[in-house]
């Protein structure tokens, strides 16, 4: 995406200049707005307007009911398997870039060998706010066609990322060893992408009754600013602990935000792919990292306060970060149309 030529530059060189300003600036903001929902979650809760048992009825509906009823509609309205030839690649990304994340936290960890909590590190740098963030991210920087083919690649992302998630990271985050959760993989937004391409593929989308299929987009709608609100209440359960910040927190701050979306930009400079693929990975890898290491961290007794730490930094500073990566990736022109 480039943003419309100015009428009068003075230079060639200084159109650019203000090109590359005006899309930082349209981003920065759409991350301001972001960050404002997931403050709002974080101030309720922080002074008790909300309950703390309010938090896991939130997160319950999100995953069980809203989130499920915007994949449904937006791929029903949305989605052909003519449309995106190659759609089955996008889960296997999601499982990519995790690994491409352990792979850079490995090489932090040997180059610094002071790092004590290995684990953690390496889930902090793996596994990014894949999902929900991406999704706000997309809605308010792109134009709505462009947002709406971003939408479904991300809800296919999310499948792989899920597997590798809730089996590797679950285990990297357990205080004790554990086995592959089935029932995590197979939750109601993947249940719903499995429907929806049921239908897609037996051509019977058109056979979904419209009331359903309008009541489903307006519960839909819902997933987006509740799911950043419930973030943030969840970054204020553990606030006592996440405002301290060590040289952990630095280098996680360091090698998510900046090494792992700059190797990225590199290597989408190096292989060329379809424009909207490249977007999505620079997308994911310049995002924060995900609120779920600090949910799975806290259920199975982990260290979550260093967990919440580098989530709530990194979620903090990629305001600046993403807006940075996203003006470079457009600026460069990079992907094949």
């Amino acid at each position: 995406m480039t943003e419309t030529p100015l009428q009068s530059p003075i230079t060639k060189e200084g159109s650019i200049k203000m090109e590359m300003f005006a899309m930082f600036n349209k981003v920065f903001f759409v991350m301001v707005e972001i960050f404002l929902i997931i403050l709002c979650g974080f101030l309720f809760l922080k002074f008790k307007i909300i309950k703390k048992e309010a938090v896991s009825g939130l997160t319950s509906l999100t995953i069980n009911l809203f989130s499920p009823c915007l994949i449904f509609s937006h791929l029903i309205k949305n989605f052909s398997f003519n449309a995106l030839n190659n759609w089955w690649v996008y889960p296997i990304l999601g499982v990519f870039v995790s690994i491409f994340g352990l792979i850079v936290a490995k090489m932090f960890l040997l180059v610094n060998k002071s790092i004590a909590q290995k684990n953690e590190f390496s889930a902090l740098i793996g596994f990014q706010n894949c999902g929900y963030m991406p999704l706000v991210f997309v809605a308010g920087v792109f134009p709505e066609a462009l947002a709406k083919d971003l939408f479904t690649v991300i809800f296919l992302f999310v499948q792989g990322f899920n597997v590798i998630f809730w089996s590797l990271g679950v285990h990297l985050l357990s205080a004790k060893s554990t086995q592959l959760n089935i029932k995590k993989i197979l939750n109601p937004p993947f249940i719903a992408l499995t429907i929806s391409f049921i239908l897609i593929a037996l051509n019977l989308k058109n056979a979904v009754p419209l009331p359903l299929l309008d009541a489903s987009h307006l519960i839909g709608e819902c997933t987006l600013p509740i799911a950043l609100f419930t973030l943030g209440a969840i970054l204020s359960i553990n606030f006592e602990h996440i405002f301290k910040l060590t040289s952990f927190s630095v280098k996680v701050i360091i090698a998510k935000l900046i090494v792992m979306p700059a190797l990225c930009l590199l290597g989408l400079m190096v292989f060329k792919m379809p424009q909207i693929m490249a977007l999505l990975l620079i997308i994911e890898t310049a995002m924060p990292s995900a609120v779920n290491n600090s949910i799975v961290s806290y259920n199975n007794q982990a260290n979550a306060p260093i967990i919440s730490q580098g989530v709530f930094f990194t979620h903090i500073l990629s305001v600046l970060t993403i807006p940075l990566f996203i003006v470079l990736f457009t600026s460069l022109g990079i992907g094949v149309r």
